[in-house]
C-alpha cells in the first residue's frame, strides 16, 4: 500500500525496556532440605543425543518476503541448501547493521534503529554457515567497507566487545565520536552463551546495553566507553549446544528477549554447492537504500493505515503467555518496530506503511513460533530445557520428580520427565541423589553448575 502523507505518532507509551517477570516455580526445596552433598564427579564422556525429533516447524508467511528482502531471498534459494527463514534472518541483521543507526523510529522516548540481534537454531547440516556466506557476499559487494571493517567474531567478554567500538583516544571533550558499526557473527554461539555463565563475566550486561542504545560503558577503575556504538549480532547454534548453554543463562534477565530466534533446517540438497545467484536490480537497489538510510533527517513514523493495523493487533501481540516463553518474547513491540523500519528504509520510505508492518509482523510470527518450539513445549528438546530451568531455579535443594511435574503444570508424562532427566544427566547438565525425607527416601535432581 502506498504511503500517505497523513502520519501518526508511534504507539507504545509504556516502557519498552521492561520485561515480563517469570513466575517463580513452587518451592519444593523445604521438603527436601536434608543436606545435599556436592555432585559426584562425572564418569566417562557424556553421550551426545541424536537428532531431536521436530514436532512442529514455523511457517514463514509470504508477507515476510515483501520488497527487496524477498527478492534477495528468492534469488539465493535455488542455489542454497538453507531455508528461507535462515536466509532472511541473515539478510535483515546484516543490512540493518550496514545501514547504521541514523534511520530510526521513536517509541516511549527511545530510539529504535535498524539494529537486530538474531540467533539461528538448527543442526550442523541446516545451512547456517552457507546462509551467512551468501548474504555477507551480497552486502559486501553493496558496501565493501562494511564487510572489510565491521564484520567481527569472537565475543567472549563485555570489555572485549566495547574495545571494538570504543571512542577514539584523541576524541576532543564534548565532541560526538563517529559511529562505530560492528556486526558480530558468532558461528559458535553456544560458547558465547557459556561465557556469560562464568563468574564476573560482563558480556550479557554489555550486550544488553548495546541493543538498547549507542552508549556502552564499563564501571571499572579505568573505564572504557563507546558513546556512538552500533552493534548487531547473528549467532549460530545447534539444539544440542543451546540445551547445554542454557544451563548458564537466565532467560528472564532480558538478554534472550533482545534476540530474534529463528529455527532453521536444510531445505534443499545441492551436491554441487549451488550456482551464483542473479540479483538483477537488487544490488543497485540496496546501494541506494543504504544511502537513503544514512541521509534520512527525521524519525520514521507509521502512516494512518499502519497505525490502524497496529491498533488492531496490539492487544493480542502483547498478551503474555506461559513462562519461559513469555520472557523470551517480552520485547515484541520494539522488535516489530525495528523490523518495520528496515522494510520501510528498503522501500526508500519515511513512513512505515501497512505493507511494511505486515512484513514485520510476519517475521515476528516466525520468530515467536520458533521460540515457542525451542523454549516452550513445541519440540522434543524443549521439555528438557524447561526441566533444566526449573532445576536451576530450585538451587541446591533440587526437585523430586513430583516437584518437577508440578512446576510443569502436571502436563508432562512421568516417562517423558524421566527420559529427559536421564538425558540431562548424560549431557552433564544435572545429577541426582537419594535423600532422607522423614521416614521416606526420595530421589532429588539438581542442576550442575556450568
Amino acid at each position: 500500500m502506498a504511503a500517505t502523507e497523513h502520519t501518526h505518532a508511534m504507539l507504545g507509551g509504556d516502557d519498552m525496556g521492561g520485561t515480563v517477570q517469570p513466575g517463580a516455580p513452587p518451592d519444593f526445596s523445604a521438603a527436601l532440605r536434608a543436606p545435599v552433598s556436592a555432585p559426584p564427579p562425572r564418569v566417562g564422556p557424556s553421550r551426545r543425543r541424536g537428532p531431536l525429533e521436530e514436532v512442529t516447524w514455523p511457517i514463514l508467511g509470504a508477507d515476510a518476503l515483501y520488497g527487496v528482502a524477498g527478492d534477495v531471498v528468492r534469488a539465493i534459494t535455488p542455489h542454497s541448501e538453507a531455508d528461507q527463514g535462515n536466509l532472511l534472518a541473515h539478510f535483515l541483521v546484516m543490512i540493518g547493521n550496514a545501514a547504521g543507526g541514523n534511520a530510526h523510529a521513536l517509541a516511549a522516548g527511545r530510539r529504535h534503529p535498524m539494529k537486530i540481534f538474531g540467533v539461528v537454531v538448527g543442526d550442523s547440516a541446516s545451512g547456517k554457515g552457507e546462509a551467512e556466506g551468501r548474504v555477507r557476499d551480497l552486502i559486501g559487494r553493496v558496501d565493501p567497507g562494511w564487510e572489510l571493517m565491521c564484520v567481527k567474531s569472537g565475543l567472549s567478554s563485555g570489555e572485549g566487545m566495547i574495545n571494538v567500538v570504543r571512542d577514539p583516544e584523541d576524541l576532543i571533550e564534548g565532541q560526538m565520536p563517529p559511529e562505530r558499526r560492528a556486526l558480530f557473527v558468532e558461528s559458535e554461539f553456544g560458547g558465547t552463551l557459556g561465557m556469560m555463565g562464568r563468574d564476573r563475566n560482563s558480556l550479557s550486561n554489555y550486550m544488553r546495553q548495546a541493543w538498547d542504545g549507542p552508549r556502552i560503558a564499563t564501571l571499572t577503575k579505568q573505564p572504557t566507553q563507546a558513546t556512538n556504538a552500533y552493534v548487531s549480532v547473528i549467532g549460530h547454534v545447534t539444539p544440542y549446544e543451546l540445551r547445554r548453554a542454557l544451563a548458564a543463562v537466565d532467560l528472564s534477565n532480558g538478554y534472550a528477549n533482545r534476540h530474534l530466534w529463528f529455527k532453521v533446517r536444510r531445505a534443499n540438497d545441492r551436491p554441487d554447492g549451488g550456482g551464483q545467484p542473479h540479483y538483477g536490480r537488487a544490488t543497485g537497489h540496496l546501494m541506494d537504500a543504504l544511502t537513503f538510510a544514512r541521509t534520512i533527517n527525521r524519525p520514521i513514523v507509521r502512516d494512518a493505515d499502519a497505525t490502524r493495523l497496529w491498533e488492531t493487533v496490539y492487544g493480542d501481540l502483547t498478551r503474555p503467555g506461559p513462562e519461559p516463553v513469555a520472557s523470551v518474547l517480552a520485547r515484541v513491540r520494539p522488535q516489530v518496530l525495528r523490523l518495520s523500519v528496515i522494510y520501510a528504509v528498503l522501500d526508500f520510505s519515511h513512513l512505515v506503511t501497512e505493507d511494511h508492518l505486515r512484513a514485520a509482523l510476519a517475521v515476528w510470527a516466525y520468530c515467536k513460533e520458533s521460540a515457542t518450539g525451542i523454549f516452550g513445549g513445541g519440540d522434543a528438546s524443549s521439555l528438557g530445557l524447561r526441566i533444566l530451568t526449573a532445576l536451576r531455579q530450585a538451587g541446591d535443594g533440587g526437585l523430586s520428580r513430583t516437584g518437577i511435574s508440578a512446576v510443569l503444570g502436571n502436563h508432562a508424562k512421568a516417562r517423558e520427565i524421566q527420559a529427559e532427566l536421564e538425558s540431562l544427566e548424560e549431557d552433564g547438565l544435572a545429577w541426582h541423589e537419594r535423600v532422607q525425607v522423614g521416614k521416606a527416601v526420595t530421589t532429588v535432581y539438581c542442576a550442575r553448575a556450568p
